[in-house]
């Protein structure tokens, strides 16, 4: 406890020497790259007063040509956790199968604007978590203690007139969102969020945009400084347009990474993957959406070939005429296996993607080898108060491949069992905007076990269900 409250006084610390008491994180204002929706902030209530107004836009010189915004955000997560892991643990282990912890991440930025073309944004980051006694014990993704999230500069070349066509190009360490952040994105849901460093380029309309990028992901360092992994490699285009009643995404996207191994292939991994994703409701006003994406992947890894596939879509209807507005949907994700171990490679990579609402909530599986078929309801339960209910049943694509964790790692491999059925999620969500700067949620999932980890796992008494319920408080200014 003394080691977490001598971590908490450093980061108080830096916040005052950047003199902006009272902040404790931040939502980045988004830069080009980031086509997916924002990460954090509440809506704003049309009619309420922006309390922070005044550090939104401080005036440095020249008349106002040169100034700075400041935001932060600060975060809270209580998880805990039952029968981690189907409750396996080594013979031996000092870990745990249940526990309880606390997560805490704070963002400060401050973006520094000379006049309408140069941009510099900066943004610092404190994750820490209390001990966690799970299998993994403190992960990169729940500790990271001070260091810069993101630090990159922008210039915008465009016309003079309001909203003309621009020219973004962005050089340093920025966040990247695409689309449904099925491939790329922040991980938001993770404590230390990701990042890259390298440079992008996008063309922006009023209605659409093209980004290229080439950037090296940031490796996490619990207590030294992050850096960048110059193993890995990523590259590319994608392109967004939206219409009134539907938006379209069409992608080419890269990876070299110097080393990977896939059921029982390994070497140098060169992995392309293009895709295409439509979204929105039928027409204007319709009660139904539909939201789809495809994607195929090819390459090499050292002398096999990669052929590799996937979609998804969700389908959802309104009552928008009915009191607490509920809404039906049904999805489906399928990412394809391996037919054999060694040789030639079918299993999809799912690249750097957010698995955390796509997959059922309590973060399992990752898009690779799997079969998800999902249904659910939402409504809204008391003024701001709105709730989701869904469920997830799990397979394995094929049987010959293994079941792949959210972080894309072998959780099970292909030999644990014959069976493809990997498990069923029940997930319940309650969120609350209080206000634009509040945000309070709680969840609790259920994962039952399906015959293949019960085929493996019986005889180690390592085939539970899984429990986790969590409570998270967020402010962000």
């Amino acid at each position: 406890m003394q080691q977490i409250v001598r971590r908490t006084e450093k980061v108080l610390a830096l916040l005052l020497l950047v003199g902006a008491s009272n902040l404790s994180a931040q939502t980045t204002p988004t830069p080009p790259v980031q086509q997916g929706a924002p990460t954090a902030k509440p809506a704003a209530a049309p009619a309420q007063k922006d309390k922070y107004a005044k550090i939104r836009h401080v005036n440095v010189a020249n008349g106002g040509k040169f100034w700075v915004g400041f935001a932060g955000q600060m975060r809270e997560r209580v998880e805990s956790w039952s029968e981690f892991n189907f409750g396996a643990l080594p013979a031996g282990s000092p870990l745990k199968r249940d526990d309880m912890f606390a997560l805490t991440r704070m963002f400060l930025s401050a973006d520094l604007h000379a006049g309408s073309r140069v941009r510099v944004f900066a943004q610092a980051k404190s994750s820490l978590s209390t001990n966690r006694e799970l299998a993994g014990g403190r992960r990169t993704t729940d500790v990271d203690e001070i260091d810069a999230q993101q630090l990159f500069a922008e210039a915008r070349l465009s016309a003079s007139r309001p909203n003309a066509n621009a020219l973004v190009l962005q050089g340093g360490r920025f966040e990247m969102n695409f689309g449904k952040q099925r491939l790329f994105s922040n991980l938001d849901w993770a404590n230390t969020r990701r990042a890259y460093e390298g440079g992008n380029a996008a063309y922006v309309t009023a209605r659409s945009s093209i980004t290229a990028l080439w950037a090296q992901p940031v490796t996490i360092r619990f207590y030294r400084p992050d850096r960048r992994d110059s193993s890995t490699r990523v590259f590319g285009l994608y392109g967004t347009t939206r219409r009134t009643n539907f938006g379209t995404d069409v992608y080419w996207l890269g990876q070299h990474r110097d080393a990977a191994a896939w059921n029982g292939t390994a070497g140098q991994e060169k992995r392309q993957t293009v895709g295409a994703r439509l979204w929105g409701p039928t027409r204007a006003q319709s009660a139904i959406d539909l939201e789809g994406e495809v994607a195929y992947q090819f390459g090499t890894l050292g002398t096999a070939n990669i052929s590799a596939q996937m979609f998804a879509g969700q389908a959802g209807y309104t009552w928008h005429k009915v009191r607490r507005t509920p809404r039906v949907f049904l999805g489906v994700d399928y990412a394809s296996g391996d037919d054999a171990v060694g040789g030639d490679v079918g299993t999809f990579s799912q690249l750097n993607p957010q698995a955390h609402p796509h997959l059922g909530l309590a973060d399992l599986a990752g898009r690779q080898n799997v079969v998800d078929m999902s249904g659910g309801v939402s409504a809204s339960l008391w003024r701001k108060l709105s709730g989701v209910a869904e469920y997830h049943v799990i397979n394995r694509a094929s049987a010959t491949d293994a079941f792949y964790n959210k972080a894309g790692g072998v959780a099970r491999a292909a030999t644990f069992g014959t069976s493809k059925a990997i498990g069923s999620d029940l997930d319940l969500t309650l969120r609350a905007p209080l206000d634009r700067y509040t945000m309070l949620m709680m969840g609790w999932s259920h994962f039952f076990p399906g015959q293949f980890i019960k085929q493996g796992g019986a005889a180690a008494n390592a085939a539970k269900p899984i429990d986790l319920a969590y409570v998270m408080f967020q402010y962000t200014l």
